[in-house]
């Protein structure tokens, strides 16, 4: 049968009427504005983590936890400067999950994902690993030498850098069911006015699973394809927050695990309001190989958070640089979390700090951040907050004196360690050890950090920063690492300030206990950070 696509029949509410409405704040509600979720389900995803180094492996897990048919770009940004190894789109039918696994490529040049998940991808995952298993590996091309204005940020250029970093999550778009709170799966249909329905081959009807495996993902993928994505986008409705995540990182060779959960954000994409379908084609939805959706497409770009001082919602609009409303959600003018290095253990600790949004502050490939002609030579201090630095603390140069480019991009920090027992340690400028080359030693300067205690190395970063516990005599303890130059960004309706940065991440310790029988007793443990905020004013009611 040969079926005829027809658009829905709806009236569509005009995009720019859901921005204008962002500055009146007073119409404005938690619905409508981007928050980190409390409840764990969310339209974004935000893992601090990925990585391939010391033999461990990155175990990701998604679910769609909705009767609805989602999907959503997965991208995976290196550590240095955020750059893009690899995206795709993934499409889950309702309550499907997608599993995954970062692993080092055979030659061990770069990291590749591989999986035996039967949900659909776009595009398809090319190297046929049998078995049902199909992987691709991780790219260069982002941020690849050769161009004075391209690609290249003045970082290394080898495969190397994917072998760690973080990954972002962005639902695009959402298919309700025809019948909500029917048995899956259901039909899709057009309508187009007639009251009577014509089947077609729709994302939602392709995707769902027959006995395991879906309808049809050739028929998922024609319909996400360049030549099909306007019209394909026409059909589907907003993001809605229906997303879980987790991550495990596994080094089976010693039989240590690290899991953690990524941080969510709730209502990125809901220009008429939270959880509801809305009109078609107010969405995301973009092809495989576009570089979109990205975290500066916030709407409305409004952020609600709470003033934990006291305890009142904060609610502001950000319309002049929208990412500004992602990174007031996560800013931090502190982070707090345990570490143990004790001898008796063998205990090993790492934290994770991650910057999710910090590029569009100092990556002069963006456009507000400004691009030289003559490549990678970033201005003496950043001029966007909250990443803009005071002008003594300078960009950091090599050997001939010129600068090292965006990739190293220097936050200063303080941090106070504590044992267990009240005992503290200021370490002001004796800083990590050792330094970013050209790089005061109180900085840590990459997208995605990893810190070491005593050179722990539980993650074999070759670019960590090591905290030297030797002096305090501190094994166990914990640890407030702080951002003293974080600047402010201001709200446009409100006038709420958020000093700090945008970070997230986590601290991970394994110990051996020798062995019991057959028994070794290995294991590994993962604590998310806590944090300190500065957030005044713009108190609603």
């Amino acid at each position: 049968m040969t079926v005829t696509k027809k658009p829905f029949n709806f009236a569509v509410k005009p995009l720019a009427a859901a921005v204008a409405a962002a500055g009146a704040v007073l119409l404005t509600s938690q619905a409508q504005a981007v928050n980190v979720s409390q409840n764990g389900l969310g339209e974004v995803l935000l893992f601090p983590y990925y990585t391939v180094r010391n033999n461990i492996d990155t175990n990701i897990n998604i679910t769609n936890t909705s009767e609805n048919t989602v999907i959503f770009k997965i991208r995976f940004r290196e550590a240095h400067n955020s750059r893009d190894a690899r995206d795709f789109n993934v499409v889950l039918s309702p309550y499907d999950v997608w599993n995954a696994t970062v692993t080092l490529s055979p030659d061990g040049q770069a990291a590749r994902i591989i999986t035996s998940d039967k949900s659909c991808t776009a595009g398809q995952l090319p190297i046929d690993l049998g078995n049902g298993r199909r992987a691709i590996d991780f790219t260069n091309f982002d941020y690849i030498d050769g161009q004075n204005i391209g690609p290249w940020d003045g970082g290394p250029t080898s495969l190397d850098r994917t072998k760690e970093g973080h990954i972002e999550v962005i639902e695009m778009a959402s298919l309700p069911p025809l019948n909500p709170g029917a048995p899956s799966p259901q039909l899709q249909f057009y309508n187009d006015g007639d009251n009577t329905p014509e089947l077609i081959d729709s994302i939602g009807y392709n995707a769902q699973h027959v006995n395991g495996v879906p309808r049809s993902c050739s028929v998922v993928r024609d319909q996400l394809s360049a030549a099909n994505i306007s019209a394909t986008r026409a059909t589907m409705r907003e993001p809605i927050n229906v997303l879980k995540g987790a991550f495990s990182l596994i080094k089976a060779t010693e039989g240590k695990a690290f899991a953690g959960n990524p941080t969510v954000l709730a209502n990125f994409y809901n220009p008429f309001g939270v959880d509801a379908a809305g009109p078609a084609n107010a969405n995301l939805l973009v092809e495989a190989a576009s570089q979109l959706p990205s975290l500066s497409q916030v709407l409305p770009p409004v952020v609600d958070v709470i003033d934990q001082a006291v305890a009142a919602p904060i609610i502001d609009v950000f319309n002049a640089y929208p990412v500004n409303a992602v990174t007031a959600a996560i800013s931090r003018e502190a982070v707090v979390n345990q570490y143990s290095v004790n001898p008796a253990a063998l205990a090993k600790t790492d934290w994770v700090i991650a910057f999710p949004t910090k590029y569009w502050y100092v990556d002069e490939r963006e456009p507000a951040v400004g691009v030289s002609a003559n490549g990678p030579n970033p201005p003496a201090y950043f001029s966007l907050a909250p990443f803009n630095r005071s002008t003594t603390f300078q960009w950091p140069r090599d050997s001939q004196g010129k600068p090292t480019g965006d990739d190293c991009a220097p936050v200063k920090v303080n941090f106070r360690f504590f044992d267990r027992e009240e005992d503290e340690v200021i370490a002001v400028d004796n800083g990590f050890s050792p330094p970013p080359p050209g790089t005061p030693a109180n900085s840590i300067c990459y997208e995605t950090q990893v810190i070491t205690f005593n050179n722990s190395n539980l993650f074999d970063s070759p670019i960590d920063a090591n905290v030297d516990l030797t002096n305090s005599g501190f094994t166990s303890g914990w640890m407030r690492l702080e951002f003293p130059e974080a600047g402010t960004i201001v709200g446009e309706s409100n006038g709420a300030t958020f000093t700090g940065l945008p970070v997230i991440g986590f601290a991970a310790t394994s110990l051996e206990n020798g062995t019991n029988g057959n028994a070794v007793l290995n294991y590994g443990q993962l604590w998310d950070h806590g944090y300190v905020t500065k957030i005044s004013g713009g108190s609603l009611p």
